[in-house]
């Protein structure tokens, strides 16, 4: 599986402090997410904005075959990185998203895990007391943001003004 390696070698060494949050909430998105339009287009440096929020984006790399693409946000000293890469099919953002699930059933959460399984939106957010994460795909399109040092004030900031 090409899309998110890196994103589940990094969830799969995170420790989540506090006490062990497991409820989803399946049909309640974090961000209102369906109200926002569809990426459209394969050239991600033109998708993703240079500015969002009061975020401004300080590296790009674009996905490269059995690499994501990253791209780093910065707003003063809070950090947002995040992943991303254009599936091939459905059976592949299935995949990726068992292997997030598989991965953080093990983590402990200081707040309850949001997620909702769909095809043309779905999404899991993950707070604990180190991370602030959310990934989330549009169709195809997927995306993670995890905010530096759990920090979930920025993580709400820029995924509630991200375009998709």
């Amino acid at each position: 599986m090409q899309i998110f390696r890196c994103l589940i070698v990094g969830l799969a060494a995170l420790s989540f402090a506090g006490p062990a949050a497991t409820a989803q909430v399946p049909d309640r998105p974090a961000y209102l997410d369906q109200k926002k339009p569809q990426p459209k287009g394969t050239r991600f440096t033109d998708l993703l904005p240079t500015k969002v929020a009061d975020f401004v984006r300080v590296s790009f790399k674009e996905p490269q075959p059995g690499l994501d693409g990253e791209a780093l946000y910065k707003a003063g000293e809070q950090e947002i990185f995040m992943l991303f890469s254009l599936a091939e099919n459905r059976e592949e953002v299935d995949e990726i998203r068992r292997t997030i699930r598989t991965e953080v059933q093990k983590e402990k959460l200081s707040q309850p895990q949001q997620s909702r399984v769909g095809h043309e939106l779905g999404y899991i957010r993950l707070i604990g007391k180190t991370i602030a994460f959310y990934a989330w795909n549009r169709g195809f399109y997927c995306f993670s943001a995890d905010s530096k040092g759990g920090d979930k004030a920025a993580l709400d900031r820029f995924v509630q003004a991200f375009p998709y």
